[in-house]
């Protein structure tokens, strides 16, 4: 049985890419999501998280008037238009690690690889609407909970520095973290 939506779920999806929003709007009517709406641009985005309620959001990582990370920023950054808590979803054609961890940064729920199937992007939309890790608020950083695959990672990361005593891989580590999830180490 393949994973179902419901047609009550409202979800935005950006991308400067047409032929990326229509088949993306398919695989989510098919999969029984005909709450979509679709903006080509960064600025449009803004403009619909202003005056309109969604459940979720999909942006594609590179929009022509920005990128994903610029709204996924805009989205926290904006409690009073009710957005902040919103999982979204970045669409990614390859994954860099400065991609990544600007995407932690800024409170990403989900990375979605392109290409994927009509499965797994209801999936990674499901397991983001039912996404139970407490959100939090802290000076640099609002969103989701990291996962802690992630947090063992740089746990580790700075565990290994500290006993090769590799102080300036140390600081470099802790100052990324301070922008990062330095609230959590």
């Amino acid at each position: 049985m393949k994973p179902a939506l419901s047609s009550a779920i409202k979800i935005m999806l950006v991308s400067s890419n047409p032929f990326l929003r229509t088949l993306m709007r398919g695989m989510l009517r098919d999969a029984a999501c005909s709450g979509v709406e679709e903006t080509a641009s960064l600025r449009e985005a803004q403009a619909r998280l202003r005056t309109g309620h969604f459940d979720l959001t999909i942006v594609d990582a590179d929009l022509d008037d920005g990128s994903g990370v610029d709204l996924l920023k805009y989205v926290r950054g904006h409690a009073h238009a009710g957005t902040a808590q919103m999982p979204v979803i970045l669409l990614c054609s390859a994954v860099s690690k400065g991609l990544l961890m600007r995407a932690v940064r800024e409170g990403v729920n989900d990375l979605l690889i392109k290409p994927f199937s009509q499965r797994t992007l209801v999936t990674h939309l499901l397991t983001a609407l039912r996404d139970e890790r407490p959100f939090v608020r802290r000076q640099k950083y609002v969103g989701p909970l990291p996962r802690p695959a992630l947090l063992n990672y740089l746990q580790q990361q700075l565990g290994q520095a500290a006993k090769s005593g590799q102080k300036a891989r140390l600081r470099d580590l802790i100052s990324q973290q301070e922008g990062e999830d330095a609230f959590l180490i």
